[in-house]
């Protein structure tokens, strides 16, 4: 893989991460 191409997964697992995160947070606040 490149290096472009590198960065870009990354950036989409660290999202993905973050988003989950967000989420979870969420739902731990609701109940």
């Amino acid at each position: 893989m490149t290096l472009k191409e590198w960065i870009f997964l990354s950036t989409a697992v660290l999202i993905g991460f973050l988003t989950l995160l967000g989420t979870v947070e969420m739902v731990m606040g609701l109940f």
